[in-house]
């Protein structure tokens, strides 16, 4: 909606050390998530405010990226499943789909992944639209309205604040210049890095960094 911010978390479940703290009765990480409900709004209202809670501590803590807070972000991440494998609630027979449904829910996320791993290894490069339709098997027309559909933003969109939280994680973490900062994060240049991010964070490149670091 108008004004709002939508904050996504990605990680690997392989960062879990299922074979040491998953019981062998105990479903995998994989399958949970596959298998528990993934609509919030058909969660028990303090299962949902406690979810959100640990998000929102997680978003702040990454955000913050002070000293030890690497280790708080690992502690409530397995806050976080810990509190799935207890609580999630399994799909809901109304809301189970058909096996073409599956399919075809399947392969929009398989052309997803694709689309994502893209961005993850080579956004410091030009990346362009039309590349990656090529890459999932659409024209840049069905591309740009499939993605659009699916993520709520233009690839465009999705790109540029991909590379501006690779930025903001640099600028917390490396005393390094300006023009280094753009280039690593995927940016043609500094001026256009400097823009961009004041356009997004609502503050310089250069005064994030004295905010972060001065915290």
């Amino acid at each position: 909606s108008p004004d709002s911010e939508r904050c996504v978390f990605q990680f690997d479940l392989l960062m879990f050390d299922e074979v040491n703290l998953r019981r062998p009765e105990d479903p995998t990480l994989f399958a949970l998530f596959e298998q528990g409900e993934p609509l919030s709004r058909n969660w028990p209202a303090d299962f949902a405010k406690r979810m959100t809670d640990l998000l929102l501590a997680l978003f702040s803590a990454q955000e913050q990226d002070t000293t030890g807070e690497r280790f708080r972000i690992i502690a409530l991440l397995h806050l976080l499943v810990a509190d799935f494998y207890r609580e999630l609630p399994s799909k809901k027979e109304r809301v189970s789909i058909t096996q073409p449904a599956a399919v075809k829910y399947q392969e929009t996320l398989d052309q997803l992944n694709v689309v994502f791993d893209l961005i993850e290894n080579h956004y410091q490069e030009s990346l362009t639209l039309e590349e990656v339709a090529k890459e999932v098997g659409f024209s840049p027309y069905y591309f740009t309205r499939f993605f659009k559909k699916n993520t709520g933003q233009t690839f465009g969109q999705f790109l540029t604040d991909y590379r501006v939280n690779q930025a903001k994680f640099i600028l917390a973490s490396e005393k390094i210049p300006m023009v280094e900062v753009a280039e690593k994060a995927g940016f043609a240049s500094v001026k256009t890095f400097h823009h961009v991010f004041k356009e997004a964070v609502g503050i310089s490149p250069l005064k994030y960094q004295k905010n972060i670091l001065k915290g």
